[in-house]
């Protein structure tokens, strides 16, 4: 496999795909075969390429998509429509393949077996199995036996009938399974350890990683298990007779043996070894990385939908205009019947390929109306379900960016928040896999904005994607990390412009400053040096190079706003923690400090404002639940807030000790325990002397607690005696009620907590 070559033959390749996809286009419009021809060409030209690179998944991709144009060219007819929704499918699982191949430098042509599958029925082959991938080096040497071994002839008369017997034994379950199984291993372990040829020395060390598996309850025994055990005899036999063993006929059992070890979750020291050896795990890779490898892989790319998209335009045009002609003339002629069933079949097959499913099955619906035969009295119905339809893709097709962008943000905005969170959990610790989140997700949110038709903001996206794919991901301690985070900061204001109904030409032109410079030659600053620089505990708030006066002002006016908001809502939320729009409000705000902040160099006060943002997350996703230690912290957070605010319009900096701030949020939302009250705030055992002064105390308290807005309770009257004997009941008032309400829990139907 030749990764570095993959860059310099890459856009041939693209241009051959591209040219398949318009050829099989024309096809489909015109049935002239001279079309498949040259869709047929294309993909050949395409498979030398890749022949040259040795990337196995897709030449095994280029192969299947060749042999079924070529069948399509040889039979117009047969399964014209399945065959044409295969290639369009594969053409775009090829291209996406070859970005995932290049990015992660890994061949799995496994990923690729359902788009495989899905040429070979459309050409009415026999379908690939996941076994006609795995093909395990089964060259790879045992463990060396002791010093001292015995031979294996020696050992195997007396092995053999002991392990015929255990086997009988499991398989008639004469003894516990346990026990029988405990028993075949020894003998299997006597057996590696003898002096023998490594291919039998290697079966038996795999052999005994299936029992271990067996006893672990990760792999079910099955007839073709107990069959490979059965074979293992024949093969003692052999060597107990002194006879040649049969080279091929071992490693193929092996082979079998090794495909159901690689299926086995077993955690056991065996299994994790021969895994590790064989490099299962690559080999076959488990069921949730190939789920999120077909995802990358099925995903619209920007420049397919630049292509797509204003062909289907004019297909559903088309479709509303033949209704429409229907209605009018009468009739349904026959032929523009025919036609209009075609054409219906394209745009679900085009909206098939671009995911958009439920779209898709509302054209499949209306198209299935005029297969069955359609009269005047279904076209008002049939229109209606088209207009149904092009509602659900009309963010794709709409002209107007406003009435186009506006279905999709919620979803580019949360897409937004997974990357941002990834981004900030990679600057505290540097792991590749947590980067290798992102790519996919901007991926995602490209695509949406090129079906909006806002073609700027995509390429600016990509030029992010690129710096995390090509630069990040290879060098994480890269300096312009903290430039990509300001051209999303950026990119997340314009969204926020956008979703208000206003241009955001501002913040787009300040996302393009920051990713041009993801382009540029890297700089000898370091990520440390930058975060060291940046770290807010050292540095004071400044304000980012370009931020006019009058945009402060605007950020300073939403910030007040913000907090307002967070002031206003916190009580209702604390009084009621099942109120998800509260919770939703006050997450928002800090969310809307933290982009802000950030954009105008308000390092701290983004920071701060996303440690209790990323906190309140954990709350909505459940992750963690409201608690008094939450709420305390929040409400510790205004003061400070409104502290940091005051720095930035020329004032002192905070009283408040904000890292310890942040320092809570991050714990509760790693779930770790803190304190609901501070050190300063927390309550000591007063004795009886000292009650006047308990009291005054509690009168404070008491008045601190009140909810903002309720009125004034009247101050507490207590003599110094009184207050002392009511602290004491009411202790033990509350010990009794929260022991009868834990009580009650348990088993609600035995305790009387009523009484």
């Amino acid at each position: 496999m030749d990764f570095g070559s993959l860059s310099w033959v890459k856009g041939e390749i693209e241009k051959n795909l591209q040219g398949m996809r318009s050829a099989l286009e024309a096809f489909l419009d015109t049935e002239d075969t001279a079309f498949l021809e040259q869709a047929l060409g294309e993909i050949r030209q395409a498979k030398a390429a890749l022949q040259m690179i040795d990337i196995q998944g897709a030449l095994l991709l280029s192969q299947e998509m060749e042999a079924l144009t070529q069948d399509l060219l040889q039979h117009p007819e047969k399964r014209k429509t399945q065959a044409y929704e295969a290639l369009m499918q594969a053409i775009l699982v090829l291209s996406n393949y070859l970005d995932w191949s290049q990015q992660h430098k890994k061949d799995i042509p496994l990923a690729l077996l359902p788009f495989l599958n899905a040429l070979r029925q459309a050409g009415d082959r026999e379908p690939l199995w996941e076994k006609d991938f795995f093909h395990p080096d089964v060259t790879v040497q045992p463990p060396p036996p002791p010093p001292h071994a015995a031979d294996i002839r020696e050992a195997i008369p007396k092995l053999r009938p002991a392990y015929e017997q255990a086997l009988l034994r499991w398989l008639r379950k004469d003894v516990p399974e346990q026990s029988a199984l405990e028993t075949l291993d020894a003998l299997l372990g006597s057996l590696q350890e003898a002096v023998q040829p490594p291919e039998s020395a290697r079966l038996w060390w795999v052999t005994r990683g299936i029992l271990e598996a067996i006893r672990d309850g990760s792999l079910q025994p099955s007839a073709s298990l107990y069959h490979l055990l059965g074979e293992l005899d024949h093969c003692m036999r052999l060597l107990q007779k002194g006879e040649p063993l049969p080279v091929e006929h071992l490693q193929a059992l092996t082979r079998e043996l090794l495909f159901l070890l690689a299926h086995a979750s077993s955690q056991g020291p065996m299994v994790t070894s021969l895994k590790r050896a064989f490099r299962l795990e690559e080999l076959l890779p488990s069921p949730s990385t190939l789920e999120a490898i077909h995802a990358d892989l099925t995903a619209p790319t920007p420049q397919l939908l630049q292509h797509v998209l204003p062909p289907l335009q004019e297909d559903l045009a088309a479709i509303k205009a033949t209704l429409d002609h229907f209605a009018r003339i009468g009739e349904v002629p026959e032929e523009e019947r025919r036609s209009l069933e075609e054409r219906l079949q394209r745009v679900a097959d085009t909206l098939g390929m671009l995911g958009l499913e439920a779209a898709r099955e509302k054209i499949g619906e209306q198209r299935e109306k005029i297969r069955q035969g359609m009269d005047l009295s279904l076209v008002d119905d049939i229109a209606s379900g088209v207009l149904e339809a092009e509602a659900l893709i009309d963010q794709a097709l709409a002209p107007e960016t406003g009435a186009t962008i506006q279905p999709l943000l919620k979803q580019i905005r949360d897409d937004l928040t997974l990357v941002m969170e990834a981004l900030d959990q990679f600057s505290r610790r540097a792991d590749g896999e947590i980067l290798a989140s992102v790519p996919p997700i901007l991926k995602r949110i490209m695509a949406a904005l090129s079906m909006a038709g806002l073609s700027r903001a995509a390429d600016l996206l990509h030029m992010c994607h690129t710096y995390i794919q090509e630069r990040l991901a290879k060098e994480p301690a890269d300096s312009r990390f903290l430039t990509l985070t300001d051209a999303l900061a950026a990119f997340e204001q314009y969204l926020v412009a956008l979703e208000q109904g206003e241009e955001g030409s501002f913040w787009l032109e300040r996302m393009a400053q920051h990713a041009e410079r993801l382009a540029e030659p890297q700089p000898e600053e370091t990520l440390e040096a930058v975060q060291e620089q940046a770290a807010p505990d050292e540095t004071p708030q400044t304000l980012a190079e370009g931020i006019d006066a009058d945009l402060l002002e605007v950020f300073l006016e939403e910030a007040e706003g913000e907090i307002a908001t967070i002031e206003s809502h916190l009580p209702q939320w604390e009084a009621h923690p099942e109120d998800e729009e509260s919770l939703a409000t006050i997450r928002r705000s800090f969310h809307t400090l933290k982009g802000s902040g950030r954009m105008v160099g308000a390092a701290l006060l983004g920071e701060f404002a996303w440690a209790f943002e990323n906190m309140l997350n954990r709350v909505i996703d459940q992750t963690i639940s409201p608690s008094p230690a939450l709420f305390s912290l929040l409400h510790q957070a205004l003061p400070a807030l409104r502290q940091l605010i005051d720095q930035l319009k020329g004032g002192p900096p905070p009283s408040e000790d904000i890292e310890a701030l942040m320092a809570k949020a991050h714990a509760l939302a790693e779930g770790q325990p803190i304190s609901a009250e501070t050190p300063d705030e927390a309550p000591s055992p007063a004795p009886e002397h000292e009650a006047a002064a308990t009291a005054e105390s509690m009168e404070e308290k008491v008045v601190e607690a009140q909810t903002p807005g309720e009125e004034a309770l009247p101050p507490l009257d207590l003599e110094p005696e009184l207050a002392a004997i009511f602290l004491e009941e009411a202790s033990e008032l509350v010990d009794k009620n929260e022991n009868a309400i834990q009580a009650w829990r348990q088993a609600p139907e035995e305790s009387p907590w009523v009484e």
